[in-house]
């Protein structure tokens, strides 16, 4: 009898965000060669790193510092499951804080192997399962896995007075505009509702954008024109089309100007292949869109369950997680932030400084 080597590893991230004191303080004597991990500093005097898979980040407590991206701009609510999804039962679930805009799914896989009945050879095998979202009692949208963006051609047109963009086919856009006027007035506003069309209504896409419009002008020998200095405003959607609504201006004579729209090309299909005797986990990022009278989830199994104990390859969805992004910045407090994944050097986290 022969076993192949495991060759999945589950991937989980210890975050931890310190409030150093109230700002503003100096900051950090040698940047990151002051941070010392189990005493060993996070970076040498030469630059190299002495661990990786780790990422820090520092704020100094100024009142108007910036966001710190990947450290407590965001909280979430945990869910528990615990229910083996079967190709022929898909679990569905509804998501409760109308003001959640992210869903962190949890799939568990007790073991992944199959075993060969004539020999007792052990070798891994090949999973796989999708989400699909409903957005006010709308159909179930399957939604990407991850993202494989490209431009998307002829893309922009006006429907019903308003500027679509839309992508057949894709499986979400990236959709960016820019405040623009139509005549001589060089300074204003607009304020714009973006919507996504989730196959059933057109439904809010976050809230009311202002973008404020300003031109400056310039003219020489050779002529006299205009140059659009104006606020930008980018969406991203999980559906095929997104259209722009102005719900405000300061004159008539400001309108949108059509930007790039990127479409995403990825497969809504997950596939685990590997082998593992013991538990393994992946996380899975759900956007979905806040404010929506309802949303629901589905998650779906694709490969056919085993039929034998000679395939394990069951699929747990093992928990969800609601998160409400509130891009936190923490005025006048001064930060530290650290996060450590598991494929780092560090086995064991028994001090930080």
């Amino acid at each position: 009898m022969n076993e192949a080597k495991d060759s999945l590893r589950s991937k989980a991230t210890l975050t931890l965000l310190d409030l150093i004191g109230e700002g503003p303080i100096g900051g950090l004597v040698n940047g990151l060669k002051s941070v010392y991990l189990n005493e060993t500093p996070l970076e040498n005097p030469n630059g190299t790193r002495n661990f990786q898979g780790v990422t820090a980040d520092f704020r100094n407590g100024s009142n108007d510092q910036s966001v710190m991206p990947l450290f407590g701009n965001y909280v979430e609510a945990p869910f528990n499951v615990g229910v083996n999804v079967k190709k022929d039962l898909p679990y569905t679930f509804t998501v409760s804080n109308p003001n959640a805009d992210a869903i962190r799914a949890i799939v568990t896989l007790p073991a992944l192997t199959v075993t060969n009945g004539d020999n007792g050879d052990i070798s891994g095998t090949t999973v796989q399962y999708k989400f699909a979202i409903s957005t006010n009692g709308g159909e179930f949208i399957d939604v990407a896995a991850g993202t494989e963006w490209s431009d998307a051609a002829n893309a922009w047109s006006l429907q019903s007075g308003y500027e679509t963009a839309s992508a057949p086919g894709a499986v979400g856009l990236h959709v960016t505009i820019k405040g623009a006027t139509t005549n001589w007035e060089t300074y204003g506003w607009i304020d714009v509702q973006a919507q996504e069309w989730t196959g059933s209504a057109w439904v809010n896409l976050s809230g009311v954008k202002r973008l404020n419009i300003s031109y400056y002008s310039y003219g020489d020998e050779y002529g006299y024109g205009m140059v659009n200095n104006s606020e930008t405003y980018s969406v991203q959607s999980n559906y095929s089309m997104v259209r722009f609504v102005i719900v405000g201006r300061s004159s008539n004579a400001f309108t949108i100007e059509r930007g790039e729209v990127r479409r995403n090309n990825a497969t809504p299909t997950i596939t685990v292949s590997g082998k593992s005797r013991s538990r393994y986990q992946r996380a899975h990022i759900l956007r979905i869109t806040p404010g929506a009278s309802s949303v629901r989830i589905r998650m779906t199994r694709i490969t056919d369950d085993a039929t034998s104990a000679l395939l394990q390859n069951e699929t747990y969805l093992d928990s969800y997680a609601e998160i409400v992004t509130l891009n936190m910045n923490y005025p006048n407090s001064a930060l530290f932030g650290l996060r450590i994944d598991s494929s780092s050097s560090i086995r064991c986290l028994r001090a930080h400084t």
